[in-house]
């Protein structure tokens, strides 16, 4: 089905280009143009003439002219209800790529044109029938193309497609370069997922040893990994590598992108941050893995982690984030959304609009405090919803649904643990935005005055990136998930005081926590809300009581100290007897009235109280406010060393 290993060598050498290109739609005409092809869906008259288009004919150029071009409905798997989810495509070989009907039209334009005057009035006939070939509707009675799959990454594997060939990894490492003859019958890969570069191993020792011995022993071509037939260019690769092998010089290359993933993680003491090098290596690595698990299933977060918490401060940025997303679009299909254009209190299904069955990494950048977090929760459990302006819904099915990253400069709001289990925080250090306040210096001047990931970057830059990426997806590989929470005392605090509003208010809450947890004795929340409003008249004057006592317990359940935690966080009803009534008195609290207007009395009135319990050790307070340090970077920082080999994956790579 997958058509002759000629016709797969050939499309190897072309990929990223066309699959549709003018060399194939010309021999497509030709072939077309002799009397007897099957697929000819028009007639012609005594004088050669096209004869005038009829139904049955148009069923036959949707049904037998189009499969044999190579355009078909692919299957993508079952929606939540069920039902098939398709996608128009081209195939060629063992290359897929999607098609708009659009771009149908255009090609079939462009067959007609290397048809001559059979073909000039071809096209004026098809123009009169246009809308009920070139029809969203129409395309979908174009023929499935069947017992075909995506050639996609599995639980425990990964696999990325070159120019020249394509690699498996796994968490015990990464193989040799394989052809595209090698992949397995039935299977098809997405062409907008075969990267416009030729892999190259990276270069040391042992490996040019054990290319040299497959020539000697196996007679098996170094690049290729195909058997050499020719005596001559055996004896000619032997002689290459043995000199390689002879002159090999062992020196350490560039690591650019790996320096650059490694200043990310420096923390404002600008220490090397172990902690947070495994969370952003964790999710490189599972974005860059093609495969869900239903259950585990998150979006990442990647988010300044020196974020000041002030209300209405201004957002910094200039961390690195959006860069390290763009590099890893030279390995994945990157589809970029802008973040701004998310509404809270708005599902908008059309903002994911530019997102197509082929997209690998969805990334959402820079999200603002606004940014509907709701439209994330749906497309991690579920389907990937998308809509489109004059065109069809559809839906890509959970299994081959692209992973989602979002940048921003903002703590996103506490949504409650099934939320918070859909989430992978990562935060990013301000080395890069300090570096270019303090020195004027971009990551273009600190990595070797060549931009990351640009084509300014020679093979061994990019064999080094690869060697780094595929690393992160091996340690995901063998890490059985992204984890959940993690996420550091400086983001929980940064998130509730995006949820507060006002730092000195937030700090006032902790405080009542820790004093209301050490005393361990009843309060009463009337109390509490009174003191709240007589420090802070102006910043709660239309706060309601039900808002502040949320507040109270998201800062409990985040620095363990829960109010009620026997009442689930309820507050508790209570009858002001002769004791409460004298700790009421005591509190000042005689001429308080309620809502109604009402004084509460002695024996009578009721009340709602609470205590505060802890799982902590006694006497251990909520931590401090972290030192928000503006410039902890006194001088140029150089990347830190490389670390020692510490896993099977890291040993494959050494040296």
């Amino acid at each position: 089905m997958m058509g002759t290993s000629n016709a797969k060598t050939l499309l190897m050498n072309s990929s990223n280009k066309l699959l549709w290109n003018d060399a194939h739609l010309k021999s497509f005409a030709s072939e077309l143009l002799i009397r007897t092809n099957p697929n000819q869906f028009w007639e012609t008259n005594p004088n050669d003439e096209v004869e005038d288009l009829k139904n049955n004919h148009i069923r036959k150029m949707l049904m037998k002219f189009f499969p044999a071009l190579g355009v078909h409905n692919l299957i993508l798997g079952n929606s939540d209800n069920g039902m098939p989810t398709s996608t128009l495509v081209f195939i060629r070989g063992n290359r897929c790529e999607e098609l708009s009907v659009e771009t149908l039209r255009t090609i079939t334009y462009k067959i007609f044109n290397f048809m001559g005057a059979l073909g000039d009035d071809l096209r004026g006939h098809l123009h009169i029938h246009r809308s009920k070939i070139f029809d969203k509707d129409a395309v979908r009675t174009i023929p499935d193309y069947e017992d075909v799959t995506p050639f996609c990454d599995t639980r425990n594997s990964a696999y990325r497609f070159f120019q020249n060939g394509w690699i498996e990894i796994t968490k015990d490492g990464v193989s040799e370069l394989k052809s595209y003859d090698d992949i397995p019958e039935n299977y098809i890969v997405w062409n907008s997922s075969v990267i416009a570069r030729d892999y190259v191993e990276p270069t040391n020792k042992e490996l040019i040893q054990k290319k040299l011995h497959g020539i000697t022993s196996n007679a098996l071509h170094p690049d290729t990994g195909e058997s050499i037939t020719d005596k001559e260019l055996r004896k000619e690769l032997h002689q290459e590598y043995q000199q390689k092998l002879d002159e090999f010089v062992e020196d350490e290359p560039d690591t650019h992108f790996r320096d650059f993933v490694q200043n990310l993680s420096l923390n404002d003491a600008n220490e090397f941050d172990k902690d947070a090098l495994k969370r952003i290596e964790l999710a490189i690595g599972y974005l860059c893995h093609r495969h869900h698990i239903k259950s585990a299933r998150k979006y990442v977060l990647l988010v300044d982690k020196f974020y000041d918490g002030a209300p209405n401060g201004s957002s910094n940025g200039g961390n690195g984030k959006s860069l390290l997303v763009n590099c890893l679009g030279n390995l994945m299909n990157l589809t970029e959304l802008d973040g701004k254009t998310f509404k809270r209190g708005k599902e908008d299904a059309a903002a994911f609009a530019p997102v197509t069955p082929a997209t690998e990494i969805c990334h959402i950048d820079d999200a603002s405090k606004t940014f509907p977090t709701d439209c994330l929760f749906t497309r991690t459990t579920g389907d990937f919803h998308i809509r489109r302006l004059y065109k069809s819904p559809f839906s890509i099915p959970a299994s081959s649904a692209p992973k989602i990253v979002v940048s921003s400069n903002h703590p996103f709001p506490e949504q409650g643990n099934s939320f918070r289990r859909r989430e992978f925080i990562v935060e990013v250090g301000n080395f890069y935005r300090l570096q270019s306040e303090l020195y004027q210096e971009t990551p273009f001047d600190l990595h070797g005055r060549k931009h990351i990931c640009s084509d300014e970057w020679n093979t061994t830059d990019w064999s080094e990136f690869y060697k780094y990426v595929f690393e992160c997806i091996g340690k995901y590989l063998a890490s059985n998930g992204l984890p959940q929470g993690g996420e550091s005392d400086y983001y929980k605090r940064a998130r509730l005081i995006e949820l507060v509003g006002n730092e000195e208010v937030f700090n006032y809450l902790l405080s009542k926590l820790d004093e209301y947890c050490e005393t361990g004795e009843e309060v009463f929340a009337e109390k509490f809300y009174k003191d709240v409003r007589d420090v802070f008249p102006d910043e709660t004057d239309e706060v309601t009581n039900k808002t502040l006592w949320t507040w109270f317990g998201e800062c409990g359940k985040t620095f363990k100290k829960y109010p009620n935690r026997n009442k689930n966080g309820d507050l508790d009803t209570q009858r002001l007897s002769d004791k409460r009534w004298n700790r009421w008195v005591a509190d000042g609290m005689e001429d308080w009235t309620n809502q109604n207007g009402e004084v509460p009395e002695k024996g009578t009135g009721r009340v709602q109280v609470f205590k505060v319990s802890s799982i902590k050790k006694p006497n251990t307070s909520s931590f401090a406010k972290p030192e928000f340090n503006r410039n902890p970077i006194q001088k140029k920082v150089t990347p830190p060393p490389h670390k020692e080999p510490t896993s099977p994956l890291d040993e494959l790579f050494a040296e």
